[in-house]
């Protein structure tokens, strides 16, 4: 009798645990913004994870073969997601160095969504065509810079683009920069700017980058008037400087702040203003595509001396500055597109270990900061250069991630999957096994392996299936007797 309740308590004990680690995560689902795109082009997956109860849980990307960059969220998982029964959404934001077909899929509480593929291909694969390839005049001059990018393949290919104006130079007309542009098979995509010459350079070049190819095409421009004693005057701590930008745009400058003043923007224009002589603040730039007529607009861009005290999310990495965008006459339903440029000190990424590749323009809206793509333009002696664009202005974070927490070192890689982030879980091998339609597999097999361990227990004695039936026969004659009474 002792060792039939052991065993019965060992089976018990057993079917309990298979049963209380099965997932509550009832689905995952994923959406990509592309499947096919250009290498060094961003592409974002959005999982959808429902629940069938309330709880918190990890969310986690896993891609194959290794070559995945996960550059939000930072090592590729979302430690704690609030999740219940309906629809959740958290994305991820890949990309890859190398072509090749990728594959990936979302998990969480053990759960993982199906996989799905992404391919990646080389930027060269889209070709570039475009004019001047080299140009002259003096300081103030304006000529059309063309581009075209065709796609030859037989499948649609997402890219991103940018066009980096040199430094005293405008660029106005089409977007200067996209993070993702879809171009059909066979088709093309055409770009045209009015580039006002300026600096302070006789010789400047504008480049244009496809994807990670960062010179896809490039015009030398030869200033015959570009001298120092051109520019505008430097401003110091107290002073205060103004200067025109593109046709009527005035930026006035004190130390960390600018105010842009823009008399009108047309419909399908845009506006850029270069900060040039402002002090402590990081950006350069700012470049406004109107979707609609805009009148008398004013930009006031302000750096910050810490986050604001109403904003109570941090931003992941190390912060470099806050800048504030404050708006007159200018609402983001009037902007098509914008996209800020600034600048970081080499010295700052050095003394705080960062990774220039890293850095990152974030902007705080609906309540949460939205990491903006950013690519890195160019670089001096002091300074690296970047931009992004971004849908609208409120406040913005330029942080950067440390040398020794960048998604692409920091993957565990297991057998050809990569997971994009320390402290990764793999799904419960017994909790997978209750996903969807697995369950009733199971079922059966727990009932297969009952019944074999009864027969076992049969044959070995445990159970004695004997004096059970000796017991039945004996009462069987004891009903006999009493029927013949």
């Amino acid at each position: 009798m002792k060792n039939k309740i052991i065993m019965v308590s060992l089976i018990v004990s057993l079917l309990f645990s298979i049963v209380s680690a099965s997932a509550s995560v009832s689905s995952v689902t994923t959406s990509a913004s592309a499947t096919t795109a250009t290498t060094g082009t961003s592409v974002t997956i959005t999982a959808s994870i429902t629940d069938s109860t309330t709880e918190t849980q990890s969310a986690s990307i896993i891609t194959s073969p290794a070559g995945i960059t996960v550059s939000d969220p930072s090592g590729g998982q979302y430690q704690s997601v609030s999740l219940s029964t309906s629809p959740v959404s958290k994305t991820f934001t890949i990309s890859a160095g190398s072509a090749n077909t990728y594959s990936y899929y979302v998990t969480s509480g053990g759960t993982p969504s199906t996989t799905q593929t992404i391919n990646y291909v080389d930027a060269s694969t889209l070709t570039v065509s475009g004019s001047p390839s080299s140009t002259s005049g003096n300081s103030q001059a304006t000529f059309t810079e063309s581009m075209t990018i065709s796609n030859p393949s037989s499948s649609a290919v997402t890219t991103s683009y940018a066009l980096t104006c040199p430094s005293g130079f405008t660029c106005s007309g089409s977007p200067t920069s996209s993070s993702a542009t879809t171009i059909a098979a066979g088709s093309s995509t055409s770009l045209s700017w009015t580039v006002t010459i300026g600096g302070t350079a006789s010789s400047a070049t504008i480049s244009f980058q496809v994807g990670d190819n960062s010179n896809a095409f490039s015009t030398t421009v030869t200033c015959s008037n570009c001298t120092s004693s051109s520019s505008s005057s430097t401003t110091t701590s107290t002073s205060t400087s103004t200067s025109t930008s593109t046709s009527g745009v005035q930026v006035a400058t004190t130390k960390g702040s600018a105010v842009i003043t823009i008399p009108t923007i047309s419909s399908g224009s845009s506006a850029t203003a270069s900060i040039n002589t402002t002090e402590d603040m990081a950006v350069t730039q700012v470049v406004v595509s109107a979707r609609n007529s805009v009148v008398n607009a004013q930009i006031t861009v302000s750096k910050l001396a810490s986050k604001p005290s109403s904003i109570s999310q941090d931003v992941t990495g190390t912060v470099y500055n806050y800048v504030q965008f404050d708006k007159t006459n200018l609402d983001d339903t009037s902007v098509s597109s914008a996209t800020i440029k600034f600048k970081v000190p080499k010295s700052w990424i050095t003394a705080n270990n960062m990774d220039d590749s890293t850095v990152s323009l974030y902007r705080y809206s609906s309540s949460t900061w939205n990491k903006l793509v950013t690519s890195k333009s160019a670089e001096d002696t002091d300074n690296f250069y970047y931009e992004a664009a971004t849908p609208g202005f409120s406040v913005f974070a330029i942080a950067a991630q440390s040398k020794g927490n960048v998604s692409t070192p920091s993957t565990t890689t297991t057998g050809n999957q990569t997971t994009g982030g320390q402290n990764a879980t793999s799904p419960s091998p017994l909790s997978q096994l209750f996903k969807g339609s697995n369950t009733w597999i199971v079922i059966v097999v727990l009932v297969v392996i009952i019944a074999g361990v009864i027969i076992y227990l049969v044959k070995t004695d445990v159970i004695n299936l004997g004096a059970l039936t000796s017991r039945r026969s004996s009462w069987d004659d004891l009903k006999k007797k009493y029927r013949r009474n």
